[in-house]
């Protein structure tokens, strides 16, 4: 029955390493998912003004243009 603890205790180490690099994995990955969000948003915002450009360029052409 000794014998069971003894080798119980090393497997909880070895499995709380594992867990515990796990979580720090994790939480890296959300910073990194959390990073590419904002640049994402950041991007729709340029996309977003963009557009506003090429509509007012679109309607400042259709207004020169002679019909």
């Amino acid at each position: 029955m000794q014998a069971l603890w003894l080798l119980l205790i090393p497997v909880m180490l070895v499995g709380g390493f594992f867990l515990i690099r796990a979580f720090m994995r994790l939480s890296k990955s959300i910073v990194e998912l959390r990073t590419a969000m904002t640049d994402l948003a950041d991007a729709g915002a340029a996309l977003n003004s963009v557009q506003d450009e090429v509509s007012r360029l679109g309607a400042s052409i259709d207004e020169a243009r002679p019909r």
